[in-house]
């Protein structure tokens, strides 16, 4: 499962003007129509979100930041996520985390998540992230 940063939702953690761990940080699912674009700010911006019976983008819990000093990789993570009785009409291909602020069009990407693609149809789905965390950040110490 590949992940990566969105410029402006990188920009916006390490200036603290998102804060992952304590803030309302939701994900969205979006099908294969989706074309990761580093330079999107905002939900308003992406396309192809599924739609359908028992669909709801979901709020994260268990959100943690953690440090390794060894590889001084910094590392987001979260509980899985997961919903009951989903029925969508597009498979789904990817996760996008997100800053939630009430309108999509100043709720600021963080980062993407590519998933294997999975059709859901009146399903419990669990999507099981990555046991290495969602995101992460090498300093390249040099």
């Amino acid at each position: 499962m590949a992940s990566n940063f969105y410029n402006g939702g990188l920009q916006r953690l390490l200036s603290g003007n998102v804060n992952y761990t304590s803030g309302t940080t939701k994900m969205l699912v979006v099908d294969n129509t989706y074309t990761f674009n580093v330079t999107h700010e905002y939900v308003s911006n992406i396309s192809g979100e599924v739609s359908g019976t028992g669909y709801a983008r979901m709020t994260l819990s268990g959100k943690t930041v953690t440090v390794n000093s060894t590889t001084n990789v910094i590392t987001m993570d979260c509980a899985d996520p997961s919903m009951a009785n989903v029925s969508t009409s597009k498979c789904w291909a990817g996760g996008i985390v997100f800053d939630e602020t009430g309108n999509d069009n100043t709720s600021a990407l963080i980062g993407f998540l590519d998933f294997p693609e999975t059709s859901v149809n009146n399903v419990t789905v669990n999507i099981v992230l990555p046991s290495t965390g969602i995101l992460e950040l090498t300093n390249n110490v040099q």
